[in-house]
């Protein structure tokens, strides 16, 4: 175990210096629970500060262990594809204060339909992208400009084509800030 921490403290990039593990990458392991993800991960690298991607998708997590807010930059995580049935497990997620980007389809819980959705954009009011779909300004109405209709322009957050049913046009629809 020393020698890979050592390994991973000392690896140097191309450019000759230090690398930042910034990513914790564990698909597809069969893990049951993430209740002590941050001991195990503080062995291996040298500052869980620096981790802001964790992929732990396609495993058999049931619980939101809150040992994940031992990672106090996340702003990534991969859930999709694991055994999460409970909308409350999620959240624990709101006390990460840079999340951004949280994956959970293919989890029972997504079978609570549309609810699904809104509970967790209301739960976690970080969030810009769920599922890989953006957060959208129509996605918060209970915030100022949201769910009036489709801004069109280039706004801060960047412009997200969106279409509309009927014929013809495409709208566009503002990435919530």
């Amino acid at each position: 175990m020393g020698e890979i921490k050592r390994a991973l403290v000392e690896r140097k990039n191309d450019w000759g210096q230090k690398s930042v593990v910034t990513a914790i990458r564990l698909p597809n392991n069969r893990i049951v629970s993430i209740e002590a993800l941050s001991l195990s991960a503080a062995k291996l690298v040298p500052s869980l500060a620096h981790i802001a991607w964790i992929d732990l998708s396609f495993n058999e997590i049931e619980l939101v262990d809150k040992d994940i807010l031992n990672f106090p930059t996340l702003t990534t995580l991969y859930l999709h594809a694991n055994r999460i049935a409970a909308l409350a497990e999620l959240d624990k997620l709101a006390a990460l204060p840079r999340l951004r980007t949280l994956t959970l389809h293919g989890n029972p819980v997504e079978n609570a339909g549309r609810a699904y959705r809104q509970y967790v954009i209301a739960r976690i009011p970080t969030l810009r992208h769920l599922d890989f779909c953006a957060i959208t300004k129509q996605d918060r109405p209970w915030k100022k400009g949201g769910g009036n209709g489709a801004a069109v322009g280039a706004g801060a957050g960047g412009v997200l084509g969106l279409g509309r049913g009927g014929r013809g046009g495409a709208a566009a629809a503002e990435v919530a800030e």
